[in-house]
């Protein structure tokens, strides 16, 4: 059990100054808990530097730390209380303060980060390999190691599951210093863990905001190996780089596997200058036919935890994008009784929509002004409202954004039609426009999907990861068919090829009985 802060000496009130600065909950197993709370203890006493700590056992799984200035620190792992919410062999790392004194502000926030990035234990990396089974098992059918000729650079979201696709790249010939990670930056629940867990491995990582750095790197670790270039990509933004700034570059990269539709919107300006082949899991039968319920279902959900607890039953909403995920977004808010509403720019979707008995019309302003909604969820991948579309807008609306970017709303036009902006924390933030309609932007326009989330579950992302890693091998090699540009249909065919969806619908498709035996009948 968790070891309590001890009483007040000599009539310090530690009590009333006591609190937690960071509490990090892993699971153990087989780990050693005294190990853990080494490991940490030395980035806690880094943090710490130059304050003079002075470290003193106050039990097997605790450790005190004095101060210079008086403050007083406790470093705790152990296990936590049974509760539902936990799961066998939940742990607790906490770190408390049991006499502030002069700890500073600064001091504090460096404290929770290092207490924050704690790497993956044992039993939580075998956990997510236990249910990404498509992933952790493609070396078995996939047995030349292409991977290992490539540079392989992943843009990634930072969460659990990217431990899974770092190892199945690793089974397929990759190693530490040929791997590249590109940070989308967004607020992932799993972030601080994920960032100890390649700096545990010895992987390189980036944020997307240099992400001519990462590509910079990734060539020079190539020219240095002898290599090749690979990129999987998650938004389009690899290739506007290299195409703009970075020709040489672009030249040697043996091919893209881009994995979402946003990513393809943001190549349309560069259609003729496409210059590496694309393999394109963004426009596959799989990850358009399956992918798109579990992201849509994981959205919802976390839509309804970040609003205010409002009755959504019988209350209007509006989806903007009928493509693979906004269809299936109408149809999880239709299941849960709200009325709703369909907006897409291509006639044929609007078609369909329309047919399948959601309110549409094609005009936005004029379909917002009409079904007044209480929610919007953009899922277009481009910018989806207009100043004409927010001034329709009624007296309270919630907005939010499912595509792969912070771009679905026009955040910079709201704040200019503003009179009152109101952060509202983790959940968004609200913006009082001048005709009084108060509209609140759920995780302030970021994917809330991913927004202190997890997005999908580890066995639902798996499919899409070991389409990616799929789509590198195949670049990776020699002959691959491939043409520079867009290859749909060529995509397809070598996912078909891999009998991923075959190994899926083996693991999770129908168990059926056994035939009855002669002996089996009456």
């Amino acid at each position: 059990m968790v070891q309590q802060p001890p009483a007040a000496e000599n009539g310090d009130p530690i009590a009333r100054q006591a609190g937690s600065v960071s509490t990090v909950e892993i699971s153990l197993t087989d780990d050693d808990p005294t190990q853990i709370l080494d490991a940490v203890l030395r980035r806690v006493l880094t943090a710490l530097h130059p304050a003079g700590p002075r470290v003193t056992a106050a039990g097997p799984q605790t450790a005190r730390i004095d101060l210079e200035g008086g403050a007083c620190l406790q470093l705790t792992v152990g296990e936590a209380a049974p509760a539902a919410a936990h799961s066998p062999g939940t742990h607790l790392l906490v770190l408390s303060v049991l006499r502030r004194g002069q700890l500073s502000a600064a001091q504090e926030a460096n404290l929770t980060e290092a207490l924050r990035q704690v790497p993956f234990t044992a039993a939580e990396l075998r956990e997510v390999a236990q249910q990404m089974p498509l992933t952790l098992g493609l070396a078995e059918r996939i047995t030349d190691a292409p991977l290992a000729g490539s540079v392989l650079l992943i843009m990634a979201h930072y969460l659990e599951d990217l431990s899974g696709m770092l190892d199945g790249a690793t089974r397929l010939g990759a190693r530490a210093e040929t791997l590249v990670v590109v940070e989308k930056g967004y607020p992932y629940r799993s972030r601080d863990r994920v960032v100890a867990h390649l700096r545990d491995r010895g992987i390189v990582s980036f944020h997307s905001s240099r992400i001519t750095d990462a590509l910079a790197h990734q060539s020079a670790v190539a020219r240095r190996l002898g290599l090749k270039p690979v990129i999987i990509d998650d938004g389009g933004y690899a290739l506007p780089a290299l195409i703009e700034s970075m020709p040489e570059q672009l030249a040697a990269c043996a091919g893209l596997v881009e994995q979402t539709m946003s990513g393809i919107f943001k190549l349309e300006p560069y259609a003729d200058r496409l210059a590496l082949p694309i393999f394109s899991v963004a426009q596959s039968h799989i990850k358009g036919t399956i992918e798109s319920y579990w992201i849509a279902d994981a959205a919802v959900r976390r839509i309804l935890d970040l609003m205010p607890p409002h009755k959504v039953e019988g209350q209007p909403a509006l989806v903007i994008g009928y493509g693979q995920v906004g269809s299936e977004i109408a149809r999880v808010l239709q299941g849960l009784r709200m009325r709703v509403a369909v907006f897409d720019r291509e006639l044929m979707r609007l078609v369909v929509a329309h047919e399948a008995g959601y309110v549409t019309h094609n005009d936005l302003t004029r379909l917002i002004e009409h079904h007044r909604p209480l929610l919007i969820v953009g899922a277009t991948g481009r910018q989806a409202l207009t100043e004409d579309d927010l001034s329709a807008l009624p007296a309270e609306t919630f907005l939010a954004s499912v595509t792969s970017r912070d771009g679905e709303f026009p955040l910079s036009l709201l704040s200019e039609m503003a009179h009152t902006v109101l952060d509202e924390g983790t959940t968004g933030t609200t913006y009082v426009l001048g005709h009084g309609t108060s509209v609140t932007v759920l995780a302030n326009g970021f994917p809330v999907n991913f927004h202190y989330a997890e997005s999908v579950r580890n066995r639902h992302s798996d499919l899409t990861l070991a389409s990616l890693l799929v789509g590198a091998c195949t670049l990776a090699r020699d002959g691959h068919g491939f043409s520079n540009g867009h290859n749909v249909e060529r995509t397809d065919e070598v996912l078909h090829d891999s009998r991923l969806l075959a190994d899926y619908y083996d693991r999770y498709g129908p168990s059926l009985p056994a035939p009855l035996t002669a002996k089996d009948t009456p």
